[in-house]
């Protein structure tokens, strides 16, 4: 059975579509103080998460996930499903190299995620493929989305009514796509990378969840449509998911819950402007 992995570490997040330069909160320095914030239904941001595969090499020297599978089971693409449903993600990129976006068994795992999502009523699914070392064969890609059915799954994210998958750079691609299939490179417009953790000499710094609060604040500053925050990243120290190293701080009330109801609770207070006038 191929393994869901090359045995390469996970290509750095934080290197691709960052937004500018965060300048991340110290320990020890005065309590950041929230933005205000003011949205409606027409200009909120969407939350979304990027979503790795598990399996054997999945680096795991920072931290691990609760609980720690190895491999990418269907009872843990439902866990996880769940979990992001609960933390309020509407978006869910299923992050894959070239490598094994060629590979006919990590590719079927994913699909298998995207039904398992649908299935519960969880984020809407798009493909973000990263490089890998060999270039993306977009026909057999899009052959094999074709053939599950995915390109009709209303649980997949599209442009212009056909799916989407986003490209990050550095990818290099050969044959041709298939006409309900959207191959396009990612833009830093797309999302504002809210990231969870810093690494630096080998050390972890999380602050409880600070970090990632100051970088979902930052991306209410800069009118983000979309914020990207990594589910499982344990490469690069950027994880939400229950863990060895924090636990829940990041799905807990500093964060990702605690952002989206304030999202939601302005979205209503807009909406409730006009009947209280009437």
């Amino acid at each position: 059975m191929t393994v869901l992995c090359s045995c390469r570490p996970l290509f750095v997040l934080a290197a691709v579509l960052a937004v500018g330069c965060k300048s991340l909160p110290k320990p020890g320095r005065p309590k950041e103080v929230a933005p205000p914030i003011a949205f409606t239904a027409a200009n909120r941001p969407v939350f979304a998460t990027a979503y790795y595969p598990y399996g054997p090499c999945m680096r795991r020297h920072l931290a691990a996930p609760i609980p720690n599978y190895t491999n990418w089971t269907p009872g843990r693409m439902a866990k996880d499903v769940r979990r992001m449903q609960d933390a309020g993600f509407s978006e869910a990129l299923v992050c894959l190299d070239t490598d094994m976006a060629n590979d006919a068994f990590p590719v079927s795992r994913a699909l298998r995620f995207v039904s398992q999502s649908g299935n519960i009523g969880g984020p809407r699914v798009a493909f973000l493929i990263g490089p890998g070392k060999t270039p993306l064969r977009r026909d057999v890609f899009a052959k094999r989305l074709v053939a599950a059915r995915a390109h009709t799954s209303e649980q997949m994210l599209r442009e212009g009514g056909r799916v989407v998958v986003y490209l990050r750079d550095g990818v290099d691609m050969m044959g041709e796509s298939h006409p309900a299939i959207l191959f396009r490179k990612a833009t830093k417009d797309d999302w504002f990378w809210a990231d969870s953790g810093t690494l630096s000499d080998r050390t972890l710094t999380r602050e409880d969840g600070l970090i990632l609060q100051h970088n979902i604040w930052q991306a209410y500053r800069v009118k983000a449509r979309r914020i990207l925050i990594a589910w499982n990243d344990f490469e690069t120290g950027n994880f939400v998911e229950p863990n060895s190293h924090d636990s829940v701080a990041n799905l807990g009330t500093l964060t990702v819950r605690t952002e989206v109801r304030r999202v939601e609770d302005t979205v209503r207070a807009a909406a409730a402007v006009p009947a209280l006038a009437e």
